[in-house]
């Protein structure tokens, strides 16, 4: 399916993603195999503080998650290169999309190994978007969306915040509420253990993406951590220098243009991050969504400023997660992804329209006939005797059993308008939950909550990072 069909896309992204000019802005370099080729050579010939990253890294990291520790020791290499990915700290992991970025970082780095180009995948923990609330929009064991947030005292609550205890176990206690014995015990253990006591957002936020992902490889950091903002005044400090002698005129950010899918995850200082990340990171690809285009292209001009080779970016695959249930209502109504983004009142009234509603007339009218046929014959016969009374109760049996036949199919359309109601009500909470697209609307937590943490394998092995359409992937 093309992002053309998806709600809220900016344009400027499918001009991107179908490889057009893109009017008024830096072009970026393809996301493609040999230009993360070009990169990777491109990188060889820059001197990044690679051992002074990976002893730091290895320190911030538990010394138990073996692959992670390779993928850090990977990292002193001079020829190994960086996928990295920016995520918000976030509530329980955020919209769906941040785990979607992140596997798709895994995967790239998969299919650069294959190339014998040696990549690590990283991500790192980024502030909390000043237009976004913290919260979570999760289904609950009957298929009905909630959103849980925190009190309004801390609805400004900010990456480097403490977490506040009391209101954490009160949410956490109301999502086992909602999966009413369902959800799976040991992702609410993981979410116990990385929101507890005594972290932050931003740091909790890392301890969850590590738990989930580090037998994967990928190296979870936490910019906001006081530890990492030394590190980087250290070892970025020239580049600091360089980027404030000089002032840049940056574009505006046309927020009509960006649509409202991503509402609340558009990027504050996330260009900065990306230069600062890349000036201590071998990057060669950024995978970033449809909201972060804008902010990627007014970098490009301040890495020309630094001779910094700008990274490739990489377009986050959307993806729309179905279930068997739900793939069996779309076989069975004949629907497209794209139908159910028009509304679920819209949708069930078209749906209600192909339903035989004139057998019912038809019977009726049938009724009204037979009446008219049998009066008719009751003229012919004589006005008394066994003939007539014969006529009577054949009418009468006739009638009976059309009203009867009326009343069945009456009562059938009524159950099938009931199955349709309820069918496309959880198809549409599932699948386009408000009208928006699944990744945006829906945490991600919420499949691990359904499906346990190995629904990241299936999705891995399943998410075509080489394709740049919107795809559908089945859990049946």
């Amino acid at each position: 399916m093309d992002y053309e069909g998806l709600p809220g896309i900016p344009e400027i992204w499918q001009d991107f993603i179908a490889g057009l000019a893109l009017a008024g802005h830096w072009q970026p370099a393809a996301p493609s195999i040999d230009s993360l080729r070009a990169q990777a050579e491109a990188l060889k010939n820059c001197n990044y503080p690679r051992e002074k990253m990976a002893r730091f890294l290895a320190q911030v990291t538990d010394p138990h998650l073996t692959y992670v520790q390779e993928s850090i020791d990977s990292l002193r290499r001079p020829d190994t290169v960086v996928v990295l990915v920016q995520i918000r700290a976030s509530l329980f992991g955020g919209p769906a999309f941040q785990l979607l970025k992140c596997l798709t970082a895994i995967k790239l780095c998969r299919h650069l190994l294959a190339e014998s180009i040696r990549a690590v995948p990283c991500c790192g923990i980024e502030e909390v978007s000043v237009e976004s609330p913290v919260r979570l929009s999760l289904l609950d064991c009957k298929g009905e969306i909630h959103e849980l947030k925190l009190a309004p005292e801390y609805a400004g609550l900010r990456g480097a915040d403490l977490l506040p205890e009391a209101q954490i176990e009160q949410l956490l206690g109301k999502i086992e509420e909602l999966g009413g014995g369902t959800f799976d015990s040991e992702v609410m253990e993981i979410l116990r253990s990385a929101y507890r006591s005594g972290e932050t957002l931003a740091s909790a936020t890392a301890q969850l993406f590590t738990a989930l992902m580090h037998q994967w490889g990928l190296v979870v950091f936490n910019t906001l951590s006081p530890d990492f903002r030394d590190f980087l005044d250290q070892a970025a400090g020239d580049f600091k220098a360089r980027l404030g002698e000089r002032k840049l005129q940056h574009q505006e950010y046309d927020r009509s243009r960006s649509g409202s899918l991503f509402a609340g995850q558009l990027p504050d200082a996330w260009d900065k991050a990306l230069l600062e990340h890349s000036f201590v990171l071998p990057v060669a690809a950024v995978v970033i969504s449809p909201c972060q285009l804008i902010s990627f292209l007014s970098a490009l001009p301040r890495f020309e400023m630094l001779s910094l080779p700008s990274p490739v970016p990489w377009p986050q695959p959307s993806v729309t997660i179905l279930d068997r249930a739900s793939e069996r209502i779309v076989g069975k109504y004949r629907l497209s992804i794209g139908e159910l983004y028009s509304g679920e009142s819209k949708l069930t009234e078209q749906l209600k329209l192909r339903l035989p509603y004139s057998v019912v007339d038809r019977l009726h009218e049938l009724e009204s006939e037979t009446g008219r046929m049998m009066a008719q014959l009751e003229a012919l016969l004589p006005a008394e005797g066994e003939i007539l009374a014969a006529q009577e109760s054949c009418r009468e049996k006739i009638i009976y059993q059309i009203e009867k036949l009326r009343q069945r199919c009456q009562a059938a359309l009524e159950v099938r308008n009931e199955a349709i109601d309820r069918r496309i009500h959880k198809l549409c909470n599932l699948v386009a939950p408000n009208r928006r697209i699944q990744e945006a609307g829906l945490s991600g937590i919420y499949f691990l909550l359904r499906y346990s943490r190995f629904f990241l394998q299936p999705l891995y092995e399943k998410l075509q990072v080489m394709k740049f359409e919107h795809q559908l992937v089945s859990m049946g």
